[in-house]
């Protein structure tokens, strides 16, 4: 998923996409390794995901992106903080 925005555009609507994303990363073929194997970055057959991720995962995601929000708007980059909205 590219939106090609820089983290200060992002909305919450944003982050529900990207949840969506990481339940089922589509085009498979962009974001998943076929046949579920790890490939070297530099080989072109590396892909970000070898495998759907699982739901502990996915949240695991969802729980770093909230972190990497809370400390930018401590920074004082983005004008609010998408995760938290709403």
């Amino acid at each position: 998923m590219q939106l090609g925005k820089p983290l200060s555009w992002l909305t919450h609507e944003d982050l529900q996409l990207f949840r969506q994303f990481l339940k089922d990363p589509l085009p498979h073929a962009r974001w998943v390794a076929d046949g579920g194997r790890k490939y070297p970055r530099h080989d072109p057959r590396w892909r970000p995901f070898y495998r759907t991720l699982r739901p502990s995962s996915q949240y695991q995601a969802m729980v770093i992106i909230n972190a990497l929000f809370a400390w930018l708007v401590e920074a004082g980059y983005p004008a609010g903080n998408p995760p938290r909205s709403r």
